[in-house]
């Protein structure tokens, strides 16, 4: 503004009338706008909060819950899948849990005969893993019905025996090819400290037989010292 005023001064001599300049004056006093103010800060916090808490709030109402994107585990779980299929095995996620109404609830008359079996998992199998689980030492006390409908659910019940007390149950699969069915029950590390209460593990599991065909199967559990084989029919 004062360069603006010493420029007129300077333009218009001394004892000159300056009522004909005095609109030029003014348009040269107000040429040059004032510098505007900053927000205070205040109402930038007040802004910034004023966005995220509805964002917020619509994110935790409509989120979706999902598993998380893992790309070394998604991709190892489709070339697993990949090399499973090549040699002809299908895999089907089986529930297992502690049943609270004992360990063999399946009447004799209806129960397959079941034996003791060399430890392992099948070589076939073995090969078509990227990653055999942890599995219990030992199968023990196996008890399968002699027959089960297709569509039905096919329920086994045994006792895993644990090498420590280091393992809980995790994930468990059945493994179907031509006449055969794998049951691997699989367990994971216990973080930390922690154990659990026994080695030996009553353990129900149950696998829909929608995917089988009507027949004769061999049903082998799996553990690394002592596995359970028998014969399970589907029926139509």
């Amino acid at each position: 503004m004062q360069s603006a005023v010493l420029w007129a001064a300077t333009v218009i001599p001394q004892g000159q009338d300056c009522s004909k300049g005095r609109g030029t004056f003014a348009f040269l006093a107000m040429s040059r706008p004032e510098s505007k103010r900053p927000w205070p800060m205040k109402w930038v916090v007040l802004a910034i909060i004023a966005i995220l808490l509805p964002y917020t709030a619509i994110t935790l109402l409509y989120r979706k819950e999902s598993r998380p994107f893992e790309p070394y585990s998604d991709m190892k779980r489709q070339a697993n899948v990949h090399r499973l299929l090549k040699a002809g095995f299908n895999r089907y996620l089986v529930t297992a849990d502690r049943p609270t109404e004992g360990l063999t609830p399946i009447p004799a008359a209806r129960r397959a005969v079941m034996q003791a079996a060399p430890g392992g998992v099948p070589q076939a199998l073995a090969d078509a893993l990227i990653e055999v689980p942890h599995l219990p030492s030992t199968v023990r006390q196996l008890a399968a019905p002699v027959s089960v409908r297709a569509g039905e659910a096919l329920v086994v019940f045994l006792v895993a025996g644990l090498p420590d007390h280091k393992e809980a149950l995790g994930e468990t699969y059945l493994y179907v090819r031509d006449s055969e069915l794998i049951l691997l029950v699989g367990f994971d590390p216990l973080p930390g400290k922690l154990e659990s209460r026994a080695r030996d593990l009553a353990l129900r599991a149950s696998v829909s037989t929608e995917h089988l065909k009507p027949g004769r199967y061999r049903l082998t559990v799996v553990g690394l010292r002592e596995s359970q084989v028998g014969t399970v029919t589907v029926v139509p």
